[in-house]
C-alpha cells in the first residue's frame, strides 16, 4: 500500500491508499502528498497473458512523480450529486457551486454588493425617473439626498446604484432577444423535464403505491407494504395498512433560498439517519419510528451561512412515532 517507513498508527495512510483524485483529495504524510497507486501501477494485462503472446509492451503514460497536489479530488462537490433531491434541483445545484465555489473569490466578492442592492438600485431608477419626468416634485433622487449623508459610504453606495442602473438598462435593450431566447432554451428544458414540478408523490412513489395496492389485494394478510427509495422516509396509511418508504442514509442537500433574491441558493447538506422497528402489542402490528439526530457537516463557508437561514420545516416530523395497525 505505501512504503514500509511511512506505515504507522495513523489512519491516513489507509486514507492515502483509498484517495482518487477525481473523487477524494489526496493526503499529505510525512512531507509528500499520497494517493491511490491505481493510477500508475497494475496494468490490466492478464487478458493478454491468456493468449500467451510472444512479447507484451507496457508503456507507463502516467508520471511517477507530480510537483503540484492534484486539485480536482481538493474539493470535489460534483461527488454529491446523488445527494442532490429531487434530480430536477441538479441544474440550480451546479451554479450554486459554481458561484460560492469555483467563481474567482475577488470575482464574487465584487458581484455579490451589485447583487444584493440590485433591488435598491430599481427603486433608486424609478425614483430618479419619476423625478427627471416631472411626475413627484421632489428631488430626493436627483439631488443625491439620501446618500450624501452618508459620506465615503454613499459615495460607493451611489457607485454601486450608477452600475447597476446601467446593467438595468442594458437589460431593457435586449429584453425582447433575451425572451426569444429564454422561451426557446425553456422548451428545451421543459422537453428534458429538467424544469418539471415534484408533485406530492413522485412517479417512482407512485409505482411502489400501485404495487402495494395490489399486494394487499391479492394477499388479504399483508399488513405492510416496504420499499427503499428517495433520501424521504416515510408511512402512508392504505386503510388498515401501511406503506413505507424506508429512505436513504445518504447525505441530503436541501435548497435554501438566499436572503436576497439575485444570489444563488444555497444547499444545506444534513443527515437522516432513520429506521422501522415493526413489533406486536396486546395482539396488533405496531410501527415504531426512530431517528437518530446527527449534526450537519460544516461543509458551507461563512458567505453561505451569512445569506442563508437554515431549513425549517423537516419532512420527516409528519411520520408518527408509533404506528398501529389492525
Amino acid at each position: 500500500m505505501l512504503r514500509g517507513d511511512l506505515m504507522t498508527a495513523s489512519v491516513r495512510p489507509i486514507l492515502a491508499s483509498a484517495a482518487i483524485p477525481t473523487f477524494f483529495r489526496s493526503v499529505r504524510l510525512d512531507g509528500g502528498t499520497y494517493w491511490d497507486g491505481l493510477f500508475s501501477q497494475n496494468p490490466p494485462i492478464k487478458e493478454l497473458t491468456d493468449e500467451k503472446p510472444d512479447e507484451i509492451w507496457v508503456i507507463q503514460i502516467n508520471p511517477s512523480e507530480l510537483e503540484d497536489e492534484p486539485r480536482r479530488g481538493r474539493d470535489n462537490w460534483l461527488r454529491d450529486i446523488q445527494s442532490v433531491t429531487p434530480l430536477e434541483e441538479i441544474p440550480r445545484w451546479v451554479i450554486s457551486n459554481y458561484f460560492y465555489r469555483e467563481m474567482s473569490p475577488w470575482l464574487r466578492y465584487s458581484v455579490v454588493p451589485f447583487l444584493i442592492l440590485f433591488t435598491a438600485s430599481v427603486v433608486n431608477l424609478v425614483g430618479l425617473a419619476l423625478e427627471a419626468s416631472g411626475i413627484t416634485d421632489t428631488r430626493i433622487f436627483l439631488d443625491d439626498r439620501l446618500l450624501a449623508p452618508f459620506g465615503i459610504a454613499g459615495s460607493i453606495l451611489g457607485v454601486i446604484f450608477t452600475v447597476n442602473t446601467i446593467i438595468i438598462v442594458i437589460l431593457l435593450l435586449v429584453s425582447i432577444p433575451l425572451l426569444i431566447f429564454y422561451r426557446d432554451v425553456k422548451k428545451t428544458l421543459v422537453r428534458f423535464d429538467v424544469l418539471a414540478t415534484i408533485p406530492a408523490i413522485s412517479p417512482t412513489d407512485a409505482a411502489c403505491f400501485e404495487a402495494a395496492r395490489e399486494m394487499f389485494a391479492s394477499d388479504p394478510e399483508t399488513c405492510i407494504f416496504i420499499y427503499g427509495h428517495t433520501h424521504n422516509a416515510s408511512l402512508k396509511r392504505v386503510g388498515e395498512r401501511a406503506v413505507i418508504n424506508t429512505g436513504t442514509w445518504l447525505k441530503k442537500l436541501e435548497r435554501v433560498p438566499a436572503r436576497f433574491r439575485l444570489l444563488p441558493s444555497v444547499y444545506h447538506p444534513s443527515f437522516c439517519l432513520n429506521y422501522f422497528r415493526i413489533g406486536e402489542d396486546d395482539g396488533k402490528i405496531t410501527i415504531d419510528y426512530e431517528r437518530i439526530h446527527k449534526a450537519a457537516p460544516r461543509e458551507l463557508s461563512l458567505l453561505q451561512r451569512l445569506v442563508s437561514r437554515k431549513p425549517q420545516r423537516d419532512a420527516l416530523e409528519t411520520i408518527p412515532q408509533r404506528t398501529v395497525i389492525g
